[in-house]
């Protein structure tokens, strides 16, 4: 993103739609990310590397009304 990072539009956006449920994909793994896409109100973080089933399931969990986030390890 030219102008910020996604944290950062995450931020910005949801202060503006509060309850809109958003899904973080990165091509970063590390966890830390995870956690920085918690922090910014995301409810979920997927790796771009990610299967096409486990990126189906995430958006289906985040829809619902659930959170999706890797499990530290």
């Amino acid at each position: 993103m030219p102008d910020g990072n996604g944290f950062d539009f995450t931020k910005e956006t949801l202060s503006r739609v509060p309850h809109l449920p958003v899904l973080i994909v990165s091509a970063k793994e590390d966890h830390s990310y995870a956690g920085r896409a918690a922090t910014c109100g995301a409810r979920g973080f997927i790796a771009k590397e990610s299967s096409l089933e486990q990126l189906v399931e995430a958006v289906n969990t985040i829809q619902q009304g659930g959170n999706w986030f890797p499990a530290a390890g």
